[in-house]
């Protein structure tokens, strides 16, 4: 927020930096090093954490984008469907999994005009996404991974 770090640049630079964290240390280094500089980090900075978590989940499930928004959680598979993803052991399994247990779990598949995505409704929070997707992650942990490589950034 701006009372907190009140320079535009030092903002910027400091969502590069975010950006660029891949692990749970690095974000405990970076929330040390704002609380060195800033004072008390706000809760608003917990929330960037928890979407940053959210992210990373969100990739190694091979989904390209998430939106959380009315209460609603849309899981964006990759746009190109000619992608080696959707031939990966892991994604089959996925379908499987939605079509036998969607239901039971309030997973909707959705086709919109450009992506296949994952709907659940009732999603209010980012760590109520994060948790929804670590148990949908187990659920699948028998599988293999999705390649990274397969994968947009």
């Amino acid at each position: 927020p701006d009372e907190y770090v009140s320079s535009i640049d030092e903002r910027l630079r400091l969502y590069t930096e975010l950006d660029k964290i891949d692990t749970e240390e690095g974000i405990r280094a970076f929330e040390k090093q704002l609380r060195d500089r800033f004072g008390k980090i706000p809760g608003i900075v917990y929330e960037l954490f928890e979407g940053l978590r959210l992210r990373w989940i969100c990739r190694e499930m091979g989904f390209d984008r998430v939106i959380l928004k009315s209460d609603k959680l849309r899981c964006f598979f990759v746009e190109n469907p000619q992608s080696p993803f959707y031939e990966t052991p892991y994604f089959q399994k996925f379908l499987g999994f939605v079509a036998s247990q969607g239901d039971t779990l309030g997973l909707r598949l959705k086709q919109s005009r450009k992506n296949l995505l994952v709907v659940k409704e009732g999603v209010t929070s980012l760590q109520e996404a994060h948790a929804l997707l670590e148990e949908l992650q187990a659920a699948l942990s028998d599988s293999p991974q999705p390649a990274q490589q397969s994968l947009p950034a």
